[in-house]
């Protein structure tokens, strides 16, 4: 049954209770207990409360019980319960003073914190993120890292809420089953993505505070130690952590941006052509250093179909090689600039 009160605080039994008394005008409690099929007790117990909520009234002395009229006694039930979570929110306001002057003077070794396990990193990572006003910067090393998450989890709500969100994917990365699916929903939603050489799984977070594994080969990628739960760095301000920031900065001048989203042609390069969405997207992966067959299982393509929109595409830029390609590619801007090459295709 839908629940119309649960929010300011009305259980089941005093709602049932409450709308049976609506459509009653009004009852006594042996009256609703038959009514509803529930104990007289169970009723009463669910009378006192809706009383104590202002919902329902008794008429005089053990008389029947009258229902209040809805829109007042909930619009009230509303005001007390913003009042209540106005209270919590000045508390929680408190709290946080009294964490920021305990920890204003961090000494050295609070400056970092060792997160073990991965559901206590996601946790801390979704916990963070609710703090985050600018932006949130993560490398993907590999998808198997608590840092790589799910579409529907915190880091979409911020993206929706207007803090930019990074990520740079490393090649290997991308060659994990339905990761383009899941980048696709990442841009979608507002993220920006591209791929490059990525060091290690990272998290940093409005530039104040940085995840990271604690031993090479944590990311994922590496033999895990039998018996060993992985573990994260939380680095706090410190001169760590501005290397890390400047760490990335720099790979994601470098990276070249990901095109994941079939359907959408790419921007118009210099020469006033442009590609199709299809090989957008394929040139995009071509150049992340995809093979050939990562990018025809990913765009679930054959890979001779794949091979021959590589050759119309080298054969469009007037290139022999996929390295002249690629330079080419950037020069005229197909992936940051209908498609000249579905023209000369259809003719």
């Amino acid at each position: 049954m839908l629940r119309m009160l649960e929010a300011v605080g009305v259980t089941q039994d005093e709602e049932r209770v409450y709308l049976a008394l609506l459509r009653e005008r009004w009852a006594d409690a042996t009256d609703l207990g038959k009514s509803l099929g529930m104990p007289e007790e169970q009723v009463a117990e669910a009378l006192a409360g809706l009383a104590a909520k202002g919902l329902v009234t008794r008429a005089a002395g053990d008389g029947p019980v009258v229902a209040a009229r809805p829109d007042l006694a909930v619009e009230a039930l509303v005001a007390r319960r913003y009042a209540e979570l106005q209270e919590a929110r000045i508390a929680g306001s408190r709290l946080l003073e009294e964490y920021r002057s305990a920890t204003r003077d961090l000494a050295a070794n609070e400056l970092v914190e060792i997160i073990v396990g991965d559901d206590a990193v996601a946790q801390r990572f979704t916990q963070l993120q609710h703090d985050v006003r600018r932006e949130v910067l993560v490398f993907v090393k590999s998808t198997d890292t608590p840092l790589f998450g799910d579409p529907r989890n915190g880091a979409f709500r911020l993206l929706q809420g207007g803090v930019a969100r990074r990520a740079l994917y490393a090649r290997d990365a991308l060659d994990t089953p339905n990761v383009l699916e899941r980048i696709t929903a990442f841009t979608d939603a507002g993220g920006e993505a591209r791929t490059g050489p990525v060091p290690a799984d990272l998290a940093i977070l409005d530039r104040q505070v940085a995840l990271v594994p604690l031993l090479s080969g944590e990311s994922g990628d590496g033999d895990p130690v039998p018996g060993r739960e992985r573990s994260f760095l939380l680095i706090r301000r410190c001169g760590l952590l501005d290397v890390l920031v400047s760490l990335f900065d720099l790979l994601w001048l470098r990276a070249a941006p990901l095109r994941t989203r079939p359907g959408i042609p790419g921007p118009r390069g210099e020469g006033g052509e442009s590609l199709s969405a299809l090989d957008t997207q394929l040139l995009s992966l071509l150049l992340a250093g995809l093979t050939d067959h990562v990018i025809a299982r990913q765009l679930g393509l054959s890979l001779r179909t794949v091979q021959r929109r590589v050759r119309d595409l080298m054969t469009l830029a007037g290139v022999d090689t996929r390295v002249q390609l690629g330079w080419q590619a950037a020069r005229r801007g197909w992936l940051t600039g209908n498609s000249a090459l579905e023209e000369r295709r259809r003719a």
